[in-house]
């Protein structure tokens, strides 16, 4: 008898595909407030494996113009606040700018120097549709400004194109005394009096003392002081007072200069780095430990201990879900893609297939009786040790990366399974880019629907999650009760998940945008 998977004329149960995916292959369009949101939550706004970041750009420009303002406000406060992305936000921000959704969604997300600097980029490049700054952008910048002292300002100066002095030549903001005016001359690179110096914040003062060799170390950002560092004395005087990401960041400029020798610092930093409570208010994201941990091959043990200490600490939110789980991260080539897209002097060495592998064995540490079904063409076999940490058991599964794409595949394994008395699971969560094309079909649908409905129809409570690390708008299988499409790697997908596991709202994610209060 041919096969009822295959070859069932009851297809009728399972969505009609709508559009091609960017590998060619047949899928499901989200619809456009899901589309943004995937956008918001993964969108690098750089060269992906399918997409550049022109057409990235286009399509966001595009959704924006398809979904209600007020959702457009809420997604950019929850790329910034819940996902903790930097262009993104800005971006979004910048397409409000004739919304009165504007002003308290720009008092939300521009919330530092770096968001300020890349919103005024954003503006600058006419990518929107405008170069100049009218009246509402100069004083929400104006405001901005004033809400912060000349120390504060001063500290989060730092950076070009544009600088803060380029900002204030643009916007004329106005001094709110001698001491303002004296900074914003001093950013401009006008040449100062001395009673104009004299105005100066201290914090400015000891700039310039710490540039002439007169000063130890001011307490400024890793960003203002290491260019200007002279000593070995003051590189040790860094190392020891510089912020969590900081020190994570730079451990390979410490160590060529020496300061790995130093058993002092080497101490302070392993301590620093796994420090709990650091960790949990610094916003880490998991990807950025991996990161660090595949660029140091020059450090210490210690230092690289405290670091897959810091993973674990930072991976802890992953929660216990409820029954049996499988999990399936793709390890295809299309998953070799820098998680944050290729743009020149940005790459990050961390691919998508290795922060698949970190969420895969993430869930594996909290759920130890999970079964991790890795897939490209076909699925693989993969042995993780439960004694490992996570770092070892996520590096062991992204080398299998390779091969073409077939989102199916996993499905078609454990209907295999099920077929000789092994039961299917509770709960199945994909990590993936979603770009399935080596699994064509000649009808209208994709194998992966079909084999789910097969798999629902043999077990109606299954659950299945699609966790999408790159922004893309389209799917493999459309949201349902028992299906919840979310985009990211932050943390927070977890909770989502979790939320989602609870309740089953077919449009979790979208309603948990839609939450957030303007």
């Amino acid at each position: 008898m041919a096969s009822k998977i295959l070859f069932d004329t009851r297809l009728n149960a399972v969505p009609t595909t709508d559009t091609v995916n960017e590998a060619g292959g047949k899928a499901y369009k989200f619809p456009p407030k899901h589309a943004l949101a995937q956008y918001a939550a993964t969108g690098c706004l750089s060269d992906t494996y399918y997409a550049d970041a022109e057409s990235q750009l286009a399509q966001i420009m595009h959704l924006a113009l398809l979904v209600p303002e007020d959702f457009l406000a809420r997604v950019a406060v929850y790329s910034r606040e819940e996902r903790h992305m930097k262009d993104m936000p800005a971006l979004l921000t910048a397409l409000l700018h004739k919304s009165h959704y504007f002003e308290p969604v720009f008092e939300r997300i521009i919330n530092d120097g770096k968001m300020l600097r890349n919103f005024v980029q954003i503006i600058r490049s006419g990518a929107i549709g405008r170069k100049s700054f009218g009246s509402k952008l100069k004083k929400a910048i104006r405001k901005w400004l004033a809400k912060r002292t000349p120390k504060q300002i001063f500290k989060q100066s730092s950076g070009s194109e544009p600088s803060f002095g380029d900002i204030i030549k643009m916007i004329h903001p106005k001094p709110q005394g001698a001491m303002d005016r004296s900074l914003f001359a001093y950013l401009i690179g006008k040449k100062l009096d001395a009673e104009a110096k004299e105005a100066l914040p201290q914090i400015v003062k000891d700039y310039e003392q710490f540039k002439a060799g007169e000063l130890m170390l001011p307490d400024l950002p890793f960003q203002f002081l290491y260019s200007q560092v002279k000593t070995q004395l003051q590189w040790k005087a860094l190392a020891l007072q510089t912020s969590w990401h900081g020190a994570r960041m730079n451990l390979n400029l410490f160590a060529r200069h020496g300061l790995m020798d130093d058993p002092e610092v080497v101490a302070y930093l392993a301590e620093f780095l796994s420090e709990p409570g650091i960790i949990s208010t610094s916003k880490v994201f998991p990807y950025q430990i991996l990161m660090t941990l595949k660029a140091i091959p020059g450090v210490p043990d210690k230092i690289r201990k405290a670091l897959e200490d810091a993973l674990e600490l930072a991976t802890q939110n992953v929660p216990t879900l409820p029954g049996q789980v499988v999990v399936c991260p793709d390890v295809s080539g299309s998953m070799s893609s820098s998680i944050t897209g290729n743009r020149p002097g940005a790459r990050s060495a961390v691919r998508c297939v290795d922060v698949a592998a970190l969420i895969a064995c993430s869930i594996l540490r909290k759920n130890p009786d999970a079964c991790v079904l890795p897939f490209q063409n076909q699925t693989i076999e993969f042995q993780p040790n439960p004694r490992d940490t996570v770092a070892t058991n996520a590096k062991m599964l992204a080398e299998r990366c390779g091969g073409g794409t077939r989102c199916s595949a996993p499905l078609g394994s454990l209907i295999l399974a099920a077929n000789t008395g092994r039961p299917l699971p509770d709960v199945i969560i994909y990590i993936s880019d979603n770009q399935s094309w080596a699994d064509f079909r000649r009808d209208d649908h994709t194998q992966a629907a079909v084999l789910w409905r097969e798999i629902l129809r043999r077990k109606p409570s299954a659950k299945l999650v699609l966790i999408d690390l790159q922004p893309y708008t389209s799917t493999q299988l459309p949201d349902s009760p028992n299906t919840l499409n979310i985009g990211g790697f932050s943390d927070e997908v977890f909770e989502i998940v979790k939320q989602w596991l609870d309740g089953s709202d077919p449009a979790h994610w979208v309603s948990v945008i839609e939450r957030i209060e303007i």
